[in-house]
């Protein structure tokens, strides 16, 4: 079967899954609720992650930070000054472009080799690109861009009642900044030593500017992250350890090896502050390969930036060497921009056998009709029924619910009279009853 996003998205509509966000006011641009069945899915997803990530790990604590933090926490992470992306406009229609996707897709599209990856070109060097090959606009078809400029994508937002500057505030773009402004609190209450991890699962908002995909690129999302604090000189290895276990993980959860690879970030691609970063992809319907999850190692970035910003040690004193240091940071994350670890499994589905070693939908005893449903991984299906309930199965369960009612109001224990004269009878369980 032709793997479509019409049919994906056709299909959790449909099936309770996943529905278009303010459906009745005609949906609002990129956002959805996750339906009855949907949303046992993607608890589901996390319940399984918490349980491998925290739970099961030796080293691994969790917390639960506030979307809401002080706004030097996006001064020190610089999320304030450089989280942005690069934004055209078309002067023929109006739309609105990221360059590094039109570059891309246009790469694509005309099966061009590109050097290097655009996420480290410059202004300059995707504006030269753009003019050279006369890249044309995907809604109208014209030629006619305005220069490249920086878009931040944090959500502006103010506390209090009136809208001042000094009282801005910001959505969390990501909740990596949380865990690490509560390093301190966390290794003295936990009383861990290095290396360890403090996990979480939170909400993120990112404005977009071109979002879509389904539920790929979102700007409202859930990340399932872990920040892993290792001492200097061990990081590599860490990485390379935590880039199995990430994989080791999706495989278990029944996700073929075939449809999953890594992909180191070339050098050019790589943060400033970053020593190594890959990506495991998977093959979503919409591309050949789409980001799934992303490793990094940070190095002391963060610590040190939140160190020199508040004024606050956050140093680590390792008792063996007798030595204080700021530990070097593994980052793993479900990533921000798929927001879709739960409709990934419907992707998954679409590309397996129908006989594996799946879970199936549970059938009514009265064998009701089945409807054509995707099935999913044992280690994370809910009681999802998506059997219609026969009419024998609801004539029998109105006529319990009957009968339930009735015992309840049968044989009242006493009668007693109102100050008004009116005769109140009383049920067993002290309740009146209605004459």
């Amino acid at each position: 079967m032709e793997k479509t996003m019409d049919k994906i998205v056709a299909l959790c509509n449909a099936r309770g899954f996943i529905y278009p966000g303010s459906q009745i006011y005609g949906g609002l641009s990129n956002t959805w609720d996750y339906g009855n069945l949907g949303v046992e899915l993607k608890n589901n997803v996390k319940k399984a992650w918490w349980q491998k990530f925290v739970q099961e790990s030796p080293t691994n604590v969790g917390v639960d930070c506030a979307i809401l933090m002080n706004p030097k926490t996006w001064v020190a992470s610089g999320h304030l000054a450089g989280f942005s992306d690069p934004l055209m406009d078309c002067k023929a229609c109006g739309e609105r472009f990221r360059a590094d996707n039109l570059i891309e897709d246009y790469a694509k599209e005309h099966d061009l080799t590109l050097d290097s990856s655009v996420d480290g070109w410059t202004n300059d060097e995707m504006m030269s690109f753009i003019n050279k090959f006369k890249v044309p606009c995907p809604s109208c078809g014209q030629f006619h861009w305005t220069d490249i400029r920086q878009f931040n994508l944090m959500f502006k937002t103010f506390q209090g009642v009136t809208e001042d500057t000094s009282d801005t505030l910001y959505l969390r773009p990501e909740t990596a900044q949380g865990i690490f402004v509560n390093f301190k609190n966390v290794q003295r209450t936990s009383r861990k030593h290095l290396p360890f991890g403090i996990c979480q699962i939170g909400k993120s908002f990112r404005n977009e500017i071109t979002p879509g995909n389904f539920t790929f690129r979102t700007r409202e999302f859930e990340q399932m992250e872990m920040e892993f604090f290792c001492k200097p000189g061990t990081d590599l290895e860490w990485f390379s350890y935590w880039k199995e276990y990430a994989m080791k993980w999706l495989t278990s959860l029944g996700l073929k090896p075939e449809h999953l690879r890594f992909r180191d970030h070339e050098k050019a691609e790589l943060a400033f502050y970053s020593k190594a970063t890959s990506d495991i992809e998977f093959t979503f319907p919409f591309t050949d390969w789409g980001e799934l999850w992303g490793i990094a190692d940070r190095t002391d970035y963060d610590l040190s930036r939140h160190q020199e910003v508040s004024g606050e040690d956050l140093t680590y004193f390792d008792e063996d060497t007798k030595e204080r240091y700021i530990p070097y940071v593994i980052t793993t994350r479900r990533h921000s921009r798929t927001a879709a670890y739960g409709t990934s499994c419907i992707f998954i589905r679409q590309s397996l056998p129908s006989r594996s070693r799946f879970c199936r939908f549970r059938r009514s005893f009265h064998s009701p009709r089945r409807r054509s449903t995707p099935s999913f991984p044992a280690a994370i299906c809910a009681i999802l029924m998506t059997a219609e309930p026969s009419a024998r199965d609801t004539e029998e369960k109105m006529k319990s619910a009957r009968r339930s009612a009735s015992a309840m109001t049968s044989s009242p224990n006493r009668t007693s009279v109102s100050p008004s004269g009116t005769e109140i009878q009383w049920s067993r369980k002290g309740l009146p009853l209605l004459t």
